[in-house]
């Protein structure tokens, strides 16, 4: 049976076994202040800015980029703090600058509180927010330090990022991954910078040698620009995102202040008229910036599985099962078909509503496939991507997602085919590395894993770190060949 089908049946039977389940719900809101999440979500933009506070609760930091060029600042001085004096007297040592091949920088022990923050010219960034966060509109937003910089000044040791006009901001904590063209600044965490050019160990943040009142400070910054890359990260802190668009996804409650607007569903129609709004349920929306007399607000259009609203109904038509005539065995079947039932509608529903689109680009097609493997679906998600080598047929990334879709649905001989056509099309060796990889986590023998890692540590030789810590290739680590291959990359990645 065909995929819409199956979908389609699925919804047939869970509202057939739910007494008044409401259908594909539909709505548009317009609210002021900030929304609160109860329990996170996950929130696609295209990003003016992310920072990410208090580095020191930082657990997990990557940048890949093919080219980058670093600013390394140190200062240091003597502080004298007192009640009736604070004294810095400052030395800044010179400063360094170097650009690095095949860089990858990766967190290790030792980050204080600090800041990472990020300044994007373009791509795209996915946040996973975990526990409670907020979303709404901000004029003229602002991150970081108050102290506005039009451009990205590596030479000063805080973020700023101040934008004109009105921008979706976001705040929770949680995890971040952004594609695409930058600078990241970071003071605070500890990181290794690992090149074709060499590798190096960076504590950035401030750090005090002895205790008040008199005390010598130091503090050291990266600035890191690269043209194209992928940087992840993930933090206990807080993590503060801006972008002018924002498509919003949950399962829970969120709580819309001075809401007004209508919710449609198969029910009846639900009414906000500047009352706070709660809506719980398997949603999902886009939210902008409108100007209004009051000032900026935010527009949101909503659509989904309503479970749940403090929102009073007017009922079109229907008439409204009472609890007491509902079987005391519906209640338990239905949740069970509901719960199968709820990814089925928001993807079908998101599926309708893009496929009618035709003028997606290969970025938006990418974030749809994204989304789809975070949700288990990589047959979505392979069906996405290849749109998006339609229409991009020379890239090596969207080669390599399709190459990652393959491999999650177990098709591995293919997998395989687009990780050698991944490789062809690019002069990294990512593609050979993932590749090998996947044999080496499926049993292959060392002879075919080579075939992949040679390849990969001959274009990339600094790859060998990688296959040093990762614990897949330890069934393989005593075989000859595999030795070598990563032996010569050390010696090669050392020179």
């Amino acid at each position: 049976m065909p995929w819409g089908w199956r979908l389609a049946v699925a919804l047939a039977v869970a509202l057939l076994a739910t007494p008044g389940a409401l259908a594909l719900d539909q709505g548009s809101f317009t609210f002021n202040g900030v929304a609160t999440l109860d329990s996170g979500g996950v929130v696609e933009m295209t990003p003016m800015g992310l920072l990410a506070d208090h580095t020191e609760q930082l657990t997990a930091f990557q940048l890949k980029a093919a080219h980058a060029h670093v600013f390394r600042r140190d200062s240091s001085c003597t502080e004298i703090s007192t009640p009736v004096l604070n004294y810095c007297n400052a030395f800044n040592a010179p400063e360094s600058s170097y650009d690095l091949t095949n860089l990858t920088v990766t967190l290790v022990a030792g980050s204080v509180a600090g800041q990472a923050g990020l300044y994007p010219t373009e791509g795209s960034l996915d946040l996973g927010l975990e526990g409670p966060a907020t979303i709404g509109a901000v004029d003229n937003a602002r991150m970081g330090s108050p102290i506005p910089e039009d451009q990205v000044n590596p030479w000063t040791p805080t973020y700023s990022c101040c934008q004109n006009g009105s921008a979706i901001v976001v705040n929770g904590e949680g995890a971040a991954e952004f594609r695409g063209a930058g600078a990241i600044k970071l003071d605070g965490p500890s990181v290794t910078l690992t090149a074709l050019e060499n590798t190096t160990t960076w504590n950035t943040g401030r750090h005090l040698s002895s205790s008040a009142p008199v005390r010598g400070v130091r503090e050291t910054w990266l600035t890191i620009v690269f043209d194209a890359g992928e940087m992840t990260l993930k933090t206990r802190g807080p993590l503060e995102a801006a972008g002018r668009l924002a498509r919003l996804s949950w399962v829970g409650g969120v709580t819309l202040p001075d809401a007004s607007g209508t919710l449609t569903t198969g029910s009846g129609t639900y009414d906000a008229q500047g009352t706070e709004a709660y809506l719980e349920g398997t949603l999902s929306g886009t939210l902008h910036p409108q100007e209004t007399l009051q000032g900026v607000a935010s527009s949101f259009d909503v659509q989904g599985t309503l479970a749940h609203t403090n929102l009073a109904p007017h009922v079109q038509g229907q008439s409204k099962l009472l609890p007491g005539s509902i079987p005391s065995w519906w209640l338990p079947v239905s949740l069970v078909t509901v719960g199968l039932a709820v990814g089925a509608v928001v993807a079908l529903s998101r599926r309708r509503h893009v496929e009618a689109d035709p003028t997606l680009s290969v970025e938006a097609l990418r974030q749809l496939a994204d989304f789809a493997m975070e949700s288990n679906r990589p047959a979505e998600a392979l069906d996405w991507i290849r749109r998006a080598r339609d229409l991009a047929p020379t890239s090596s990334r969207l080669c390599l997602d399709e190459a990652d879709c393959l491999a999650a649905m177990g098709e591995i001989d293919a997998a395989l085919s687009c990780y050698r056509e991944a490789s062809r099309l690019s002069e990294d060796g990512e593609a050979d590395l993932v590749a090998a990889t996947l044999l080496a986590s499926t049993g292959a023998e060392a002879a075919r894993v080579a075939e992949f890692l040679g390849r990969a540590l001959s274009r990339t030789p600094t790859l060998a770190m990688e296959v040093e810590l990762d614990d897949t290739f330890d069934r393989l680590r005593a075989s000859p060949p595999i030795q070598r291959l990563v032996r010569d990359a050390l010696r090669k990645g050392a020179n």
